[in-house]
């Protein structure tokens, strides 16, 4: 009963609508001979007969899907549910109707008149198989849709990470700072007071001075992945480096674009070989 109450509150405009749509489709065309002359009693019959459609729709789409979960295994519950609960509406509408038309409107039960219930008792069962496959459409629809929003998201994160991104350095006096993208950027060493900025540009790599500590900048380049510490002196950009190796029991990486080998402290060894290889992959 609780499930009845639960269905009706859920479908009741539904199956409301498929019986609203029987009795008008009697009214108007009227596929049976009815010897009722009065259109008001004509009005209450065929609305005894939308009346009996709801009855049973409501009745098997609330017992069916217990009954069949219970007798089935789980294997066949979909297909009974889906398509045993409309067979099972379909033939309960239409003795009903049958048996409502011979005995209540005097009707003559022939095999023409049977065919014209059978199709009548049609309506509900299709018509709720067809919303409820629309309804899973649509859920699964939303639910690619919500996918693809999110891999679309993950692929615009993971590109934005993969752009060259612009990095300003700071200098002491605030009047010379310099912006460079970080894929220009090959490495920077220190020179006592002062940071050589080593960078590609029209082809060539160039020096820029910026009044500094290394330590400082280091911690400028702290959001970006790609610049990591080798040596006290010198802080290298992964993505330029091409080998490391070690020579007269000392580190050694080279650069692309460099000419001069860039010291590895062991301290860093570690680091620099997992971000070599990071950058690899």
């Amino acid at each position: 009963m609780s499930r009845l109450v639960q269905l009706l509150k859920e479908d009741i405009r539904t199956i409301s609508l498929i019986s609203l749509g029987i009795f008008l489709f009697t009214l108007f065309f009227e596929p049976f001979s009815l010897p009722l002359q009065a259109f008001e009693s004509r009005l209450v019959f065929l609305a005894g007969m939308a009346g009996i459609v709801f009855l049973v729709t409501a009745v098997v789409r609330a017992a069916f899907p217990q009954t069949a979960a219970a007798a089935a295994e789980h294997s066949l519950r979909n297909v009974l549910i889906s398509y045993g609960s409309g067979f099972t509406m379909l033939v309960l509408s239409s003795v009903a109707l049958a048996f409502y038309l011979r005995f209540v409107g005097s009707v003559n039960i022939s095999f023409y008149v049977m065919f014209r219930i059978i199709l009548i008792c049609m309506a509900p069962p299709v018509a709720l198989r067809t919303i409820s496959r629309w309804k899973e459409l649509t859920a699964r629809n939303a639910t690619l849709l919500s996918e693809k929003e999110n891999a679309g998201q993950r692929t615009d994160g993971a590109t934005e990470a993969s752009l060259p991104r612009p990095v300003e350095f700071i200098s002491e006096n605030f009047n010379d700072n310099i912006t460079l993208l970080t894929s220009e950027v090959v490495y920077m060493r220190s020179a006592d007071n002062y940071v050589e900025i080593y960078h590609h540009e029209e082809g060539q790599l160039k020096k820029k001075l910026i009044r500094n500590t290394l330590s400082n900048v280091e911690l400028l380049l702290k959001p970006f992945p790609a610049f990591i510490r080798c040596h006290r002196t010198c802080i290298v950009n992964r993505e330029f480096a091409e080998s490391f190796y070690s020579k007269d029991h000392n580190y050694w990486l080279h650069l692309q674009g460099a000419n001069e080998e860039i010291p590895v402290s062991r301290q860093y060894v570690l680091k620099i070989k997992e971000a070599m290889a990071k950058g690899k992959g």
